[in-house]
């Protein structure tokens, strides 16, 4: 076997081996860089892509709820409008029917009052009546009044005149007021068409109508009534 050949190059690069001096300081040795572990790696970016999404999700959350608070307060204050509006007219057309109730039992009461009033009215006219037949029946005397009035208030131009009587009354009048007559030029004229208690002058220039039936005329339609005279 050959020995190997040591070119001169080698040995112009060599360098003798000297030994360090006792005490010097060694530097420390750096230590190596860290590796990251992959699996921390992956971990730390799913987190914060989680984070993220977290983060995104509650935005919208409270972005929805405030979207749905601003609607249901719109929607409300919509409701509460509509439900006023509603409410008033249900409360003002529960007025108008409540009025025309209180209006249609007013009239109805007026129309119970006022049937009740001509009842009332017609009943005391007939038993007025009544009054009346009677008292002239039992006091004949009561025409002798109208008869005076008549003769007070009777003018130069009612002379001469009639006065016509029921026969039952001629002697009455003539008894008590025949003087007074003939002054004032009436002639008594027994008329069996005549009611008793009441009277009819009649001159030239027309008539004075006191009789019973027209005085009682005159008495009902003051009163706004027709209800004739009955005759006995």
């Amino acid at each position: 076997m050959s020995k190997p050949i040591i070119r001169r190059e080698a040995l112009t690069a060599y360098r003798r081996w000297e030994p360090s001096a006792f005490g010097a300081a060694v530097p420390e040795a750096q230590p190596a860089a860290a590796v990251p572990d992959p699996e921390a790696v992956l971990a730390a970016a799913e987190a914060r892509a989680r984070a993220r999404e977290e983060a995104r999700q509650a935005a919208e959350d409270a972005a929805r709820l405030a979207g749905h608070e601003a609607g249901y307060a719109a929607g409300y204050a919509e409701g509460v409008a509509a439900g006023h509006a509603a409410g008033a007219e249900q409360v003002a057309a529960a007025s108008a029917a409540l009025q025309a109730l209180a209006v249609g039992w007013r009239d109805a009461f007026q129309a119970v009052d006022t049937a009740m009033a001509d009842s009332v009215l017609d009943l005391a006219l007939q038993f007025s009546q009544m009054l009346v037949r009677q008292a002239l029946a039992v006091q004949p005397e009561r025409l002798l009044p109208v008869v005076e009035e008549l003769l007070r208030e009777a003018s130069e131009a009612q002379r001469p005149a009639t006065l016509r009587l029921h026969p039952d009354d001629v002697a009455l009048v003539r008894e008590h007021l025949g003087g007074d007559c003939e002054l004032a030029g009436w002639t008594l004229f027994a008329d069996a068409n005549v009611t008793r208690g009441g009277c009819l002058v009649q001159t030239r220039h027309g008539a004075i109508d006191a009789r019973l039936e027209t005085r009682w005329q005159e008495l009902t339609r003051a009163l706004e009534r027709a209800t004739p005279w009955m005759a006995a």
